[in-house]
């Protein structure tokens, strides 16, 4: 939603005027890509806003410049009241622990040469403990939170399935116990009985944790299902922006209503109660 349409006080994170180009060269030419536009975004507190939009929309680079993977040409943040220089890496550091992440593919984020354990405890190593038995048992305790059970600690990536996988990756990310959850494509390539497992556990994290979520996806399902506020991006802009449900069935935008009737097309998944792969 707006920044200018909450309360400064019910927002956790507020991005105002975002721009960012890119150089690409085509030939012997050097062309500007202009990804992010003027982009606004607010998230409030507690909530999960969803940001939607095709392949080359701006989305995945507004997730790059929330986590501080890239910096904007122009435009201001601000973080639980405060104001943030995003090209501050000192700044960008004393916030990264409330700003954590959740990637699109379980493969490929976990290292597979480190069981569930060492995974756990590599975001918690600045974390004093009385003791290994101690960071073990937090360890666990994050598993349990995700619906795992402790005995996976000692167990590898390799060993569990896809959306296994994608839980540990989000008990890794809530360890050090974040304001802010980005899932950038965080169920997309997931089965969809398991897709709905996974968004379950981010609705129930929500409520459990205070999470405030940016959760960034193409397809309308899941956001239907888990999304207070929804952003919709076209080239680079926000073209509509409002609480889920307005949004999605009653679209203003012509960009937003296409997307709507291609999802239409599609039947719905629904939540599935006793998945045993997730």
């Amino acid at each position: 939603m707006g920044a200018d349409t909450i309360d400064a006080t019910d927002a956790i994170l507020t991005l105002r005027g975002i721009r960012k180009a890119f150089r690409v060269r085509k030939g012997l030419k050097a062309l500007e890509i202009q990804a992010l536009d003027g982009v606004d975004l607010t998230l409030r507190r507690s909530k999960v806003l969803g940001v939607i939009g095709e392949s080359g929309s701006g989305k995945s680079t507004l997730a790059n410049i929330i986590m501080g993977l890239d910096t904007p040409d122009a435009g201001q943040m601000m973080f639980d009241g405060a104001e943030i220089d995003m090209h501050s890496r000192r700044v960008r550091a004393s916030i990264a622990r409330d700003i954590q992440v959740v990637f699109q593919d379980p493969y490929s984020s976990l290292n597979p040469r480190m069981n569930v354990f060492q995974l756990l405890r590599e975001p918690l190593r600045h974390v004093p403990f009385d003791s290994k038995n101690a960071l073990w048992e937090h360890c666990a305790e994050l598993l349990e939170l995700v619906g795992l059970d402790a005995d996976a600690l000692d167990r590898h990536p390799h060993q569990f399935s896809g959306g296994q996988r994608q839980r540990i990756a989000i008990a890794r990310a809530i360890a050090l116990k974040p304001k802010v959850l980005v899932c950038d494509e965080a169920v997309s390539a997931l089965d969809v009985s398991i897709q709905a497992q996974v968004l379950e556990l981010l609705a129930d994290l929500r409520e459990r944790l205070g999470l405030s979520i940016v959760f960034i996806a193409h397809g309308l399902s899941a956001v239907e299902r888990i999304c207070d506020d929804v952003m919709v991006m076209n080239g680079g802009r926000v073209v509509e922006e409002g609480p889920s449900a307005q949004v999605l069935q009653t679209p203003a935008d012509p960009y937003t209503q296409r997307l709507v009737a291609v999802s239409r097309d599609i039947v719905p998944f629904r939540l599935m109660p006793h998945d045993t792969e997730a």
